[in-house]
């Protein structure tokens, strides 16, 4: 009888950790520390996942975390999100994107000190 308990709790287990991994949204992460804000700095990212079979990424999004401290303006542009920080600066932006390349953009408005971490990373089905 504990056997077949067993067998079905199994049964119902493994697909229900199946579907959380497949939910889970694996995904491509890049860190990059900002310091010098003389030049615009510009990320390519790519991601590393191979083409479903109807030749399309499983990318269904973008994330970009900003943390830091500065003392000037920024301008931020990730192709359909960005804007202008300033200050202490914990922001988050999050977007569609259904491309597996992606390019983000960080120019200074003014002459900028300080300095943030940028996170970049696609969300994936």
């Amino acid at each position: 009888m504990k056997r077949s308990y067993l067998i079905l709790i199994l049964v119902f287990l493994i697909p229900i950790v199946i579907v959380l991994v497949y939910l889970s949204g694996y995904s491509d992460k890049k860190d990059m520390v900002i310091t010098d804000f003389s030049r615009q700095q510009i990320f390519e990212m790519t991601t590393s996942d191979k083409p479903s079979f109807f030749n399309r990424p499983y990318v269904v999004g973008v994330q970009i975390t900003i943390k830091g401290a500065i003392q000037g303006n920024i301008a931020v542009d990730g192709g359909n999100c960005g804007g202008t920080l300033t200050g202490q600066i914990d922001t988050l932006f999050k977007n569609d994107w259904y491309s597996p390349k992606a390019t983000l953009r960080i120019t200074s408005l003014d002459d900028v000190k300080g300095k943030v971490v940028v996170s970049f990373k696609f969300l994936k089905i």
